[in-house]
């Protein structure tokens, strides 16, 4: 709890809050404006948001706008001084002046990046303007006190400045930025700010983070490492005035960064260590040198030892097409870490799969079916599950000690119900798949076979 005072949210229960609170404020906002606002006025108040760097804060902001359907703006407040908020002083000739005196009358620009109410896209076709919105205001805590004095008029019941901007109705504002104690630069919060709306503090944790991971397609290694050491994801320095200082450590933000560079290198960290050939020596060498420059040297250290260490993986393909079941041993010598390296890998490729599978209404069922081909890669997905969820126990791969301190075994249950997990979570259409082939089993013999390992896979998730 940052000062004592300040709770800490999880960023999925905040989430759903600002969603239901936008909804609900939003519908009596405008019957407020259609009753004339007689009575009590109905405006959105601003929300604080503090939480370390790297967090994921804009992200996260950003994608409840998305969510919710309505306009996104964003404006950093440490690149402003006063008049980029109050707008630079202009003579209006166009105003009603005072024929007698002949006088001008001054007036004031608007900056651009202000919500004007008018719907407006984007380059990448998504509502930055509109009636409706949330409107960013990032590293409030940066901002200089000449800046931070100017916002109050825009966060109070005037919500704008003077007669010649307005925010809004269907506008939310949310500041955003730093703590005192989590690091990067901290130069003050105003009192009178602290009064208008709630404040929050959130904080990185693995579990908020990963369905966001998983639906932009972060590498399954760097999902399956984070999930033996969930606390490898925010790593702050010791002293964070290293960090302050431009030292990189381990956060959402670089991890992120991370999974990008190694990504679109399309590196095979399934043989990087284990071949000398010239090309694995130079994938070896960009993997340690864009770990160390986004994670820190620690961090990469234990990431690429991780690599190293994680042997032993399924091959998809073979899950998928049921090639597996052909092979004697198949789950013999899986180990924890290879577990959890081949579900996230297969999390991946079933997302491909399946975004590209178009459903067809079924003549006799409101449920969509599939191709038969891909139908029967889920089939042998929730096969794979239902057997390997069989295996007792799993032992770490050799030398994982010297990664982790208390290298995390496991048995086969618990990795598939992780596994499901995600599918559900992340694949789309995996549940109307697994639904349509329940519902279909009863009419179809062919479907009797599998019924038992179905459920089975069905069970684990507890459908």
């Amino acid at each position: 709890m940052m000062n004592g005072n300040i709770p800490d949210k999880q960023w999925s229960r905040l989430r759903a809050s600002i969603l239901r609170e936008y909804k609900s404020t939003l519908k009596k906002v405008y019957q407020s404006r259609e009753a004339g606002y007689k009575g009590q006025r109905v405006d959105f108040k601003p929300l604080t948001i503090f939480g370390p760097v790297g967090v994921g804060k804009s992200m996260i902001i950003e994608s409840i706008a998305r969510e919710l359907g309505v306009a996104f703006k964003s404006i950093t407040l440490a690149n402003l001084s006063e008049a980029d908020l109050v707008g630079l002083p202009i003579v209006d000739d166009e105003y009603e002046n005072d024929k007698k005196t002949g006088q001008k009358v001054t007036t004031y620009s608007r900056n651009n990046k202000l919500p004007t109410g008018k719907e407006h896209k984007n380059q990448n076709g998504e509502l930055d303007d509109g009636p409706n919105g949330i409107l960013l205001l990032d590293e409030c805590t940066t901002a200089s006190p000449a800046v931070q004095r100017t916002l109050n008029s825009l966060l109070d019941s005037n919500r704008g400045y003077g007669d010649h901007y307005t925010l809004p109705i269907g506008w939310k504002v949310i500041l955003a930025g730093n703590g005192p104690e989590d690091g990067g630069t901290y130069m003050a919060f105003d009192f009178a700010k602290a009064t208008r709306g709630p404040i929050y503090h959130v904080k990185a944790e693995f579990g908020e983070w990963k369905p966001w991971a998983l639906k932009n397609n972060i590498s399954p290694y760097i999902l399956a490492f984070l999930s033996q050491d969930e606390s490898a994801l925010y790593r702050a320095p010791d002293d964070m005035a290293e960090a302050e200082m431009g030292y990189c450590f381990p956060n959402p933000r670089t991890w992120a960064n991370f999974a990008l560079a190694i990504d679109d290198e399309d590196l095979d960290l399934s043989r990087i260590y284990s071949s000398n050939s010239a090309k694995c020596k130079e994938d070896r060498e960009f993997l340690e040198d864009m770990a160390e420059g986004n994670l820190g040297g620690p961090m990469a250290a234990t990431f690429c030892a991780y690599i190293k260490c994680s042997q032993n993986l399924m091959n998809v393909e073979e899950i998928l097409s049921g090639e597996y079941k052909t092979k004697k041993d198949a789950f013999a010598n899986m180990t924890t870490e290879g577990a959890y390296i081949t579900g996230q890998n297969l999390v991946r490729t079933l997302t491909n799969i399946l975004s590209e599978s178009i459903p067809v209404e079924s003549e006799d069922s409101f449920m969509p079916e599939f191709d038969a081909a891909t139908e029967a890669k889920v089939i042998n997905v929730c096969d794979w599950l239902a057997r390997f969820s069989k295996k007792s126990t799993m032992g770490t791969a050799e030398g994982m000690n010297k990664v982790f301190s208390t290298p995390k075994t496991s048995n086969g249950k618990d990795v598939a119900v992780m596994i499901l997990r995600d599918l559900s979570e992340s694949v789309p259409h995996f549940d109307d798949v697994m639904l349509s082939l329940t519902m279909k089993r009863e009419n179809d013999a062919n479907m009797k076979a599998f019924d038992e390992l179905l459920q089975d896979a069905c069970n684990l998730k507890g459908i």
